[in-house]
């Protein structure tokens, strides 16, 4: 994968990987460009830049069909509209002439076939929601706009947006999934499954809904949640709701229309005293510290074995996220890593 730690905007425009995140985003994209922007804040403005450039070209289509002196009257367009103003005698660079020519490749090729294909939209990054269905037989890890972490159990469906509001954080569950909220005390994280809703500011915990409010079962590894019944009573009152700590479980009961609360069999170990105990490492071999994390949240970790079989690591990774822990070990041994494909890979 391109580092793109130098790019700038006319780099981004030759970019095939740049352009499928603008024009048609998808979870692996979103993940890999949130990651670098977090990483290269010094580069915003650039990437900015190119964003503002392809959306520019963004269209609805019609029924019409286009011809080719359309295509080319809108290549002409474009060019015009994004030529900068430059004194006499000035030559535009050849970057941006390579830019402009991928430019013109590529989203004369879809708006083409946009125009052709009256059902499809090109929608914008800022009001899209992405639908993850898991069709695989093990989990599959996803990063959320601010950060959280999902890790989404076999058959299982998700619903959430590109970009959450000013006002909170809501995602959509079908299934059962993994929650790792980042804190934000300004925006409640809400996941609706069913009448269902479960409330959290920045905590981690399970959610199970398969068979709808029927079978609603919630687990809290870390801080507290609020778990109700969205549905009114006849006075208007919430119908039920509960308040869940660490170890503890709630499972609804619909013939009573109330929450039975009761504790986990085994501590989860992800729940603060176990994950103090689980996630100190005192020069521990990185294969063993990876087999935790890969047991405690239930995905993979792909990395080099034989390079790293004789490494060892110092680290205490108790109160650290996912994505930190991993940054962490990562740090420690001088290497990289990127979420892909639903899976996290170091490098």
């Amino acid at each position: 994968m391109t580092e793109y730690r130098n790019y700038e905007a006319e780099d981004f425009l030759c970019d095939g990987f740049f352009i499928e995140w603008v024009l048609h985003p998808k979870p692996e994209h979103q993940v890999f460009w949130q990651t670098w922007l977090s990483e290269n804040p010094d580069r915003c403005e650039h990437l900015e830049k190119a964003v503002m450039i392809l959306k520019a070209l963004q269209v609805r289509p019609n029924d019409k069909q286009l011809s080719d002196k359309d295509v080319a009257d809108m290549s002409e367009h474009f060019l015009q509209s994004v030529k900068p103003k430059r004194a006499p005698g000035f030559k535009i660079s050849t970057r941006w002439m390579a830019a402009a020519a991928v430019l013109l490749l590529v989203t004369g090729t879809i708006l083409f076939n946009q125009y052709r294909q009256p059902s499809a939209i090109l929608t914008t990054t800022q009001s899209s929601l992405i639908k993850v269905y898991n069709d695989n037989q093990t989990p599959k890890l996803l990063q959320l706009a601010d950060g959280s972490i999902v890790v989404l159990k076999p058959r299982s469906e998700i619903t959430y947006p590109l970009k959450f509001s000013d006002t909170n954080r809501e995602v959509f569950l079908k299934g059962e999934a993994f929650f790792e909220v980042r804190k934000d005390s300004l925006k409640a994280f809400l996941v609706h499954t069913g009448s269902m809703i479960t409330k959290v500011l920045g905590t981690s915990f399970t959610v199970c809904a398969y068979d709808g409010d029927n079978g609603f079962r919630v687990m809290v590894n870390t801080g507290k949640v609020q778990v109700f019944n969205n549905q009114k009573s006849a006075d208007g009152s919430v119908k039920a709701s509960v308040i869940l700590t660490p170890n503890l479980q709630a499972v609804y009961q619909p013939k009573l229309s109330s929450f039975k609360t009761n504790a986990v069999s085994m501590p989860l170990i992800l729940s603060p005293a176990l994950a103090k105990k689980e996630f100190s490492f005192t020069n521990t071999p990185l294969p063993v510290i990876i087999e935790k994390l890969e047991q405690a949240y239930g995905v993979k970790i792909s990395y080099d074995k034989e390079k790293y079989e004789e490494v060892t690591v110092t680290a205490s990774l108790s109160k650290l996220p996912l994505d930190e822990k991993v940054r962490a070990i990562c740090k420690a041994i001088d290497a990289v890593y990127e979420f892909k494909d639903g899976t996290i890979s170091i490098k």
